[in-house]
């Protein structure tokens, strides 16, 4: 982890494999509510702790990555991207925080999160003394992760020293210049390492307050006969405390070997689709090569079954984190909500459900916050009971794994969010806009209808998350609502993420691939079926049903030379939210299996295409974006 200190203005970046960078001063400072630390060890240790372990691990992934945010930041205090980025991190550890019941962490986050939000709004701009104070906030969060840690295997619950002087500190960022950091100090590590007792500290600190020059690492193996292994080792922990409880059974193996395996996987279909492509084998009379070749071809299709599937994992864990969310959040609000779970064992890319997680989260604090309405009497008034549900459920679809989140409360007020729009303009007030339309305002970042700001939600940075999350994962998102009786949200999200099938289409001389779970059927339309709309272009009549008609060379500009419409041949395309349109091609060549290729930065994004594939002959062909091509089409 990247960590940051300060000396003389000019920052100095260290490396450490774990959590808490402090200072090795022994300064000595007000020691902790003995009190309140009780208490918090006493409710962590009656928690679930396979949660914690997950809040602790993904708190610090957080935290490490606003630390490298905010060393980019220092070059640029303006940089918005950052800030956002920043500021997101330190929201969903404030949420989570508050789900379980952690309010030291829950309140330094959030009072982070106001500064950030101010510099967000430009109502402040940030400078060195913000960055050092924020960094310190990351420490002292760090610290408190640890004695969370701690708690949970057995020790105790430290929050430190430094949090009022930070609360105080970031309540006021006008006045900040470049403050000082004010770490944890050596007897809070040796308490926390169950070495020494809080009593003891106490007693060596009071002989170090009444003149005595000695240390209080010194003083410690002078008087309580500390042994000095144990003060070197909480020394040198004061830079790199231990990390995760080695008694999670647990076993991690790093996304990115699983990446590389699929990697080399897709490298291998690449040559196995070039040898059997290559003449020398396609006339081969030899049958023990065939053989061999067909065996060949039945491994490999196992090994890339295998891999994916190694990558798979079911939902259920992330719908217990929401169940858990509902519980706590319900009760923070005084509303009584019922959590329904339904697909549990729907399995989806693990890199999918981590990027899941924060959608989901906001999500179901968006449903209890603004959706349930705030009473039961409210809720009688509209005929309905006075417990509220929400309903998860999970279901493939079509090669796509579909996630619902339903509600019976309120649902969205189409006239509220466009009123919000229009003030904000982002809409324009002579356009008629139908619900659907409006509801994707809700995705802007900052775009909140919330009169009250909460620890909870209203600053309109929930649904902006959910947008990116899903957009990353190149899924889309439905909203149907009635306001007053509810609304669900249902998330599209593709299977697998590096490996498709596709049919291999030509237009002209281009050869272009169409993800087959895109495809809905393959026609040579007859002229009767054909239709010209005035003002909409050409119509293709399919059992009744009017589709747009588009040649594959207009909507990617590609010169199609010569058409022969009688010979064309039309494929009917489906997106996820199930628009369809018919898309003439020249030929159908082939259908495979294809590895999904980044274009590249240098290319920059192309309208209408999400990758490339490496084909067996070693050409390049581009990978269709379906959803993205019947946006273009349709506006």
């Amino acid at each position: 982890m990247t960590t940051l200190t300060r000396e003389n203005s000019s920052p100095r970046v260290s490396t450490s494999s774990e959590q808490v960078p402090v200072c090795v001063s022994e300064i000595p400072m007000p020691g902790d509510d003995v009190e309140h630390n009780t208490q918090v060890t006493a409710m962590l240790q009656s928690q679930d702790r396979s949660i914690l372990i997950d809040f602790i691990a993904e708190s610090r992934e957080h935290l490490h990555g606003a630390e490298t945010l905010f060393l980019e930041l220092e070059s640029d205090f303006t940089n918005t991207d950052h800030i956002n980025g920043i500021f997101r991190s330190f929201h969903t550890i404030k949420g989570t925080a508050g789900f379980l019941d952690l309010g030291d962490v829950q309140k330094l986050a959030h009072a982070a999160e106001s500064l950030l939000d101010k510099a967000r709004n430009s109502a402040i701009v940030l400078n060195a003394g913000h960055i050092d104070l924020l960094l310190e906030v990351c420490d002292c969060l760090k610290f408190m992760l640890g004695g969370v840690e701690a708690a949970i295997t057995g020790g105790e619950y430290c929050r430190g020293e430094t949090m009022d002087g930070l609360m105080s500190r970031l309540s006021t960022p006008l006045s900040i210049t470049s403050p000082q950091p004010t770490p944890p100090r050596l007897g809070d590590i040796l308490v926390q390492q169950k070495v020494v007792s809080k009593q003891d500290v106490s007693e060596c600190l009071n002989i170090q307050a009444h003149g005595d020059p000695r240390k209080l690492g010194e003083i410690l193996i002078a008087e309580k006969n500390v042994p000095v292994r144990e003060v070197a080792a909480a020394i040198a922990s004061q830079n790199t405390l231990k990390g995760m409880s080695s008694g999670d059974e647990s076993v991690r193996v790093s996304v990115e070997k699983l990446d590389q395996i699929i990697d080399i996987i897709g490298e291998a279909l690449i040559t196995q689709s070039m040898i059997n492509a290559n003449p020398v084998v396609l006339d081969a009379n030899n049958q023990e090569l065939t053989r061999s070749v067909s065996q060949m071809n039945v491994i490999m299709r196992q090994a890339q079954e295998m891999s994916m599937s190694m990558r798979m994992v079911p939902i259920k864990a992330t719908f217990q984190k929401m169940a858990r969310l509902v519980r706590d959040l319900s009760k923070k609000c005084g509303k009584n909500v019922e959590l329904i779970t339904l697909g549990e064992d729907t399995e989806l890319d693990k890199s999918a459900v981590e990027l899941v997680a924060d959608p989901l989260m906001h999500m179901v604090r968006n449903s209890i916050d603004h959706g349930i309405e705030d009473s039961p009497r409210d809720r009688a008034e509209l005929g309905k009971p006075a417990k509220a549900k929400i309903v998860l459920r999970a279901y493939h679809q079509g090669g796509n794994v579909c996630i619902e989140i339903a509600d019976d409360g309120r649902g969205l007020d189409s006239k509220a969010i466009l009123q919000k729009a229009l003030e904000k303009k982002l809409a324009q007030p002579d356009v008629s806009y139908e619900d659907n339309e409006i509801y994707k305002f809700i995705f802007l970042p900052g775009f909140s209808t919330a009169k009250v700001i909460t620890d909870v939600s209203g600053r309109g940075v929930g649904m902006d998350v959910v947008r990116k999350n899903i957009q990353a994962l190149r899924g889309a998102i439905d909203i149907k609502s009635e306001y007053g009786k509810g609304a669900t949200f249902t998330l599209r999200l593709p299977l697998t993420l590096s490996i498709i099938s596709g049919m291999i289409v030509r237009t002209n001389l281009e050869r272009y691939i169409i993800p087959t779970l895109s495809i809905i059927e393959t026609l040579l339309p007859s002229n009767d079926q054909r239709a010209t709309v005035l003002g909409k272009g050409e119509v293709l009549n399919i059992r009744g049903q009017l589709l747009p008609l588009r040649r594959l060379s207009d909507v990617l500009s590609v010169d199609a030379g010569i058409r022969k419409d009688d010979k064309e041949i039309v494929i009917i395309v489906e997106d996820m939210s199930g628009q369809r349109l018919a898309l003439c091609v020249d030929e159908i060549i082939d259908q495979q299996q294809v590895v999904i290729k980044n274009i590249g930065s240098g290319i920059g994004a192309i309208p209408g295409i999400s990758g490339a594939a490496i084909m067996s002959d070693g050409r390049v062909n581009l990978i269709l974006d379906i959803s993205k091509i019947i946006s273009m089409t349709i506006e």
